[in-house]
C-alpha cells in the first residue's frame, strides 16, 4: 500500500514538473506584409541572442506568418529578412515565463532598380511660389505586365503628394508572375 502511494506522489510530482516546463519557454510570432498589406511569403525570420548566436530561423508561410515558440526566457534580436527588401531587424527583446510576444512588420523595397520607364513629378506652382522643397516616398504596386495598378501616399511634405502619385502612376516596371509592391521617392527642389 505504502508503495502504491509512493509511485501516485511520484507521478503527480513528475506531472507537476513537466507542466512546469511546458510553461516556462516562450513565443515570438507575427506577420510580414509590404505597404499594401499583401503577406511575404518565404521572408527568413531569424532570432538571435545576447552572444549573438542564431537560436532559430525560419520562413513566413503564404499568408506572411510566423511563430517560433520553445525559447527560454532572456534577452533577444529578430531579424527579418526577404529578397530584394530591405531587412527589418527588433533588438532588445525580452522574453518571460509563458510570454508571447507579437511583431508585425512591414518590409521596405525600392522599386527604381526595376523601372523601366520614369516619370519625374512636377513642381508644383504653390511650392515654387514659397520656395519648398521636400521628399515624398510614393508606394507601388505593380501589375504582373509592369505597369502601376495602384499608388499610395507613404510620407512627406502634402504639397508634393499630388505630383508625386501623378508621376508615380505612370512608371513602368519589369514583367513579373506575381507583380511587384515597393518604393519609390522623389525629391523635389527648388531652382
Amino acid at each position: 500500500m505504502r508503495s502504491r502511494i509512493f509511485l501516485i506522489l511520484l507521478i503527480i510530482l513528475l506531472s507537476s514538473i513537466i507542466s512546469f516546463a511546458q510553461v516556462i519557454t516562450s513565443t515570438i510570432n507575427g506577420t510580414v506584409k509590404d505597404d499594401f498589406g499583401r503577406p511575404i511569403m518565404d521572408a527568413i525570420v531569424t532570432v538571435k541572442d545576447e552572444e549573438d548566436q542564431v537560436i532559430a530561423t525560419i520562413k513566413t508561410d503564404k499568408d506572411g506568418k510566423y511563430e517560433i515558440a520553445d525559447l527560454p526566457t532572456g534577452s533577444y534580436k529578430l531579424t527579418i529578412e526577404s529578397e530584394g527588401l530591405k531587412s527589418e531587424e527588433i533588438t532588445d527583446i525580452k522574453l518571460t515565463i509563458a510570454a508571447e510576444q507579437t511583431f508585425d512588420l512591414k518590409l521596405k523595397t525600392s522599386l527604381e532598380g526595376k523601372a523601366l520607364k520614369r516619370v519625374p513629378a512636377a513642381y508644383p506652382e504653390v511650392a515654387r511660389l514659397a520656395q519648398q522643397q521636400g521628399r515624398v516616398v510614393v508606394g507601388i504596386l505593380v501589375k504582373p505586365d509592369g505597369t502601376v495598378d495602384k499608388v499610395l501616399f507613404l510620407s512627406g511634405n502634402a504639397v508634393f503628394k499630388s505630383s508625386a502619385l501623378q508621376a508615380a502612376q505612370k512608371w513602368t516596371f519589369q514583367k513579373s508572375p506575381n507583380g511587384l509592391s515597393g518604393r519609390i521617392a522623389f525629391n523635389f527642389k527648388s531652382n
